[in-house]
């Protein structure tokens, strides 16, 4: 089967409003100066190749007064032309780029589009190479207007593609966003689809299996959930897909919920990918969202935009205004197009432990760090920026880092800790950690966090570090002088020492 894909609205998000507020902002009404829904003028010569790039932006700076908007100054330059231009083009998410490598991989893939060089030499750096992907391996053949001089939908240009390529019209099918384009080519027998949003034609090209939840720590039941994804996705030829929340539910359907996550959805996104899933999506949790029934949920957002064909769901997972049972989940799944398949609960090698991220936060406000890094797979974090402290430490002899820690993540129970500190130069480094109120030096009611960094003795002031947490040591206590907080610390310190010498990071 031969597949030909247009770009612009299919492969590639454009946003024309944006890229007209870019023109704004230098002075110019670049809608009434193309019409924009059009392609004539100087920009239709860019899309043909009758003008160069360097042409182009000398052209608008030409024409730019007739079009200058009332009361704003022109400040055009050939590099801000480029740049307002260019930025009509936003993106492309990874799932369409892996949609296109697996299609190639059993199909003929190509691209035809009304695209300019200044577009193309952007786009395929910005938002194909940055994202690991060639081109050229993504489409056996690249036909651009500014290259053929020929444009869609002109008939000229659709007989060129299938001449060139090789294809029978009857074993084609081709992906346009503009019904004139397709009615167009399909007058040559070419079958057409033209979606109404970019990733429709994902439903029907590059289903996917997917898993939905929140996965705060990414723990070992989550990578359970997900390694089964994989293989479901596998044995499918589909692709695998975590969907997940920027923000927890909770925050948005009860204000004053604060929540105490494990990981930041930084954290979070990076331990997601180290699973070798094929495809993160990251969605935007809020109360339009929220309203969602978990039937408008499978439909609106895991089929009709994520292309999900198979849903992976844990063992007690919920999802949904209201949610439902297993079996209601099924029956809605069956309506919209979506197999849902249930895993079993992960269990630690005891058979009977489970792994959860509740049972994780609880450990960690018992200061057991290191039985909340085997649920986890990993150690426990907390990140944050060094700020100025009290200088206590350093009277005693024992410099300390004073950290404001990042929002929302869970504070281990107060107390001594063995930690490694990776700094923001990717220095790793030894460390003995406390989190408390510092009752031998009347602290009052702060809680802080300071980390004696041993052995180093450099300025880390605005700086932001990283803490593994590998053992606890010690409550804390307070002691009747500065001269026996000084001996414990140093105690701690070896301790500390001993512990990080046979617990290396996982």
């Amino acid at each position: 089967m031969n597949f030909i894909f247009d770009f612009g609205n299919v492969i590639v998000n454009l946003d024309r409003a944006g890229m007209i507020r870019r023109f704004a902002q230098m002075g110019m009404d670049v809608e009434r100066m193309t019409g924009i829904a059009v392609q004539h003028g100087i920009f239709g010569d860019l899309e043909l190749g009758r003008i160069t790039p360097e042409e182009f932006c000398h052209e608008v700076m030409r024409l730019a007064p007739q079009y200058a908007l009332p009361g704003k100054k022109l400040s055009l330059t050939p590099q801000g032309i480029c740049e307002a231009w260019n930025s009509m083009l936003t993106g492309i998410p990874v799932r369409r780029l892996l949609a296109l490598q697996r299609l190639g991989r059993e199909h003929h893939v190509s691209l035809l589009s009304n695209t300019n060089q200044l577009h193309v030499d952007f786009s395929f750096q910005a938002h194909i190479r940055a994202q690991g992907f060639e081109p050229k391996d993504l489409f056996e053949h690249l036909f651009l207007s500014h290259e053929m001089h020929l444009a869609k939908p002109g008939r000229d240009i659709f007989e060129a593609v299938l001449e060139q390529s090789g294809y029978r019209p009857e074993e084609t099918v081709f992906i346009d966003d503009s019904a004139e384009n397709c009615a167009s080519f399909a007058q040559l027998g070419v079958k057409t689809l033209c979606p109404k949003h970019p990733d429709e034609w994902l439903q029907s090209l590059a289903p996917a299996t997917a898993t939905i939840g929140f996965f705060d720590g990414v723990h070992k039941g989550h990578r359970y959930l997900i390694d089964k994804v994989k293989e479901e996705a596998s044995s499918r030829n589909q692709r695998s897909v975590v969907v997940t929340f920027d923000v927890h539910p909770r925050t948005v359907l009860h204000s004053d919920y604060v929540p105490q996550l494990l990981t930041s959805a930084p954290e979070k996104d990076d331990l997601l990918r180290q699973t070798g899933v094929e495809e993160i999506e990251m969605l935007h949790f809020n109360e339009e969202m929220s309203r969602l029934t978990a039937r408008q949920f499978m439909q609106e957002v895991l089929r009709e935009k994520l292309g999900v064909k198979t849903l992976v769901m844990g063992y007690d997972h919920r999802f949904g205004h209201e949610g439902g049972t297993q079996e209601e989940y099924q029956a809605w799944g069956k309506e919209v197009g979506i197999e849902v398949v249930r895993a079993e609960a992960w269990r630690e090698q005891d058979g009977n432990s489970m792994v959860s991220s509740s049972a994780i936060r609880r450990l960690l406000a018992e200061g057991r760090v290191r039985e909340a890094a085997q649920l986890l797979g990993h150690p426990y974090t907390l990140q944050g920026t060094v700020v100025k402290g009290h200088h206590v430490g350093h009277e005693l002899g024992f410099p300390t880092a004073n950290l404001q820690q990042d929002t929302y993540k869970i504070l281990p129970a107060k107390g001594v800790y063995a930690v490694w500190v990776i700094l923001d130069n990717g220095e790793r480094h030894a460390g003995m950690l406390n989190i408390g109120q510092r009752p031998t030096i009347g602290n009052g009611t702060e809680v802080s966090i300071e980390v004696n960094i041993i052995g180093f003795n450099g300025d880390l002031y605005h700086h932001h570090v990283t803490l593994h947490f590998i053992d606890f040591l010690r409550q804390e206590q307070r002691f009747d002088s500065r001269e026996e907080l000084a001996a414990q610390i140093q105690r701690d310190q070896e301790e500390a020492m001993r512990v990080l010498n046979h617990k290396q990071p996982l």
